[in-house]
């Protein structure tokens, strides 16, 4: 395949290669660390110097598979000696404790010594438990984590955006959103002219920008599609743990409780009270399987006054009890959404 040549005058000049540790966690989203390792393995394919030096490592020494099932070669395990410019850590689940501290000292270590450090996917819970974000740096986390790091982190800017690049720190959701950070990534420490190759061999038009919101299609469906109900939608999403009522939710969207019921039937979308309590229940489900929080407290954090009540709304929504799938959850990562 042809590709344009890099522009020369476009090119971020390096006397030595960037040294990238890409750390892996068992079981982790093997679409996450493909699109983190291979922006960089073709920038350096394609460039006549190759700009990134990556080693690939755990925590553990053991076999790496991801929660496919597919296996993944790696260079080795994480040392005290070793000193890197970028540290990327893909994480997709809750790791045992002891793997926590020796990654969370390790990362401390290499911060010291003045690397960047990157979170993806599930990551980005782990730097803020760590305690690994600066002051004001801002935090893009997967929307399905996003209600619960709100909760369990309420000091920290937690965005539900693609990715963010703040104060030495990257974090990104994961997923294809992992391609356009380091794209971005490359473009600010390589130049344009290399990302446009590298934009061309993967027939890709674009580099998103990290402050786009990320699709809330399962819990907001065809309410996101009109401005009005986006408006409204806006409202619920930032009233959960004490509930308005429709009337109010509709008096601060700029319309009546009827023309919001009457958009909703136009646009073939639930109608204002069920798509509420679909806004809470997505937000129960996140913080039931993401954090420690009790069912009780749960059920208070997402405005249901009686434990009772809560445990039917979500029954009925997701076929289990809150109980039942926080445990499917912990042992075999099952969290259904749609029915």
């Amino acid at each position: 395949m042809d590709c344009p040549s890099p522009n020369r005058e476009t090119m971020v000049k390096r006397e030595h290669p960037l040294k990238v540790a890409l750390v892996v966690a068992p079981q982790v989203s093997l679409l996450t660390y493909v699109l983190a390792y291979e922006p960089l393995h073709a920038a350096n394919r394609l460039s006549y110097e190759p700009p990134f030096d990556i080693r690939i490592l755990t925590v553990e020494a053991q076999e790496l598979v991801a929660s496919n099932g597919m296996p993944i070669a790696h260079d080795g395990v994480i040392d005290d000696v070793s000193r890197f410019d970028l540290v990327i850590v893909v994480a997709s689940f809750e790791p045992d404790d002891s793997y926590k501290r020796r990654l969370n000292s390790w990362l401390r270590r290499q911060s010291r010594y003045g690397a960047m450090l990157c979170a993806l996917d599930h990551a980005v819970w782990l730097f803020a438990e760590a305690g690994l974000y600066p002051e004001q740096t801002q935090i893009s986390a997967n929307r399905e984590i996003l209600g619960a790091m709100q909760e369990k982190f309420p000091r920290l800017d937690v965005q539900g955006t693609l990715y963010s690049i703040s104060r030495n720190r990257m974090t990104c959701g994961g997923h294809t959103a992992t391609l356009d950070m380091f794209l971005d990534f490359i473009s600010q420490t390589c130049g344009e002219g290399l990302v446009q190759v590298l934009l061309s061999e993967m027939l890709y038009s674009s580099i998103r920008q990290g402050d786009t919101l990320q699709s809330d299609s399962l819990s907001a469906g065809n309410w996101k599609m009109h401005p009005m109900l986006n408006r409204a939608l806006n409202v619920m999403v930032t009233n959960i743990e004490r509930p308005l009522s429709l009337r109010e939710v509709a008096r601060r969207a700029g319309i009546s409780l009827r023309q919001l019921e009457q958009l909703a039937r136009n646009s073939n979308a639930l109608m204002p009270s069920r798509q509420y309590l679909e806004v809470r229940l997505a937000h129960a489900r996140e913080t039931l399987i993401y954090t420690d929080m009790t069912i009780s407290e749960i059920a208070l954090a997402t405005g249901f006054s009686a434990l009772s009540a809560f445990s039917r709304a979500f029954g009925a929504r997701f076929q289990s009890s809150p109980r039942d799938y926080r445990n499917r959850f912990r042992k075999r990562m099952m969290r259904p959404f749609i029915r």
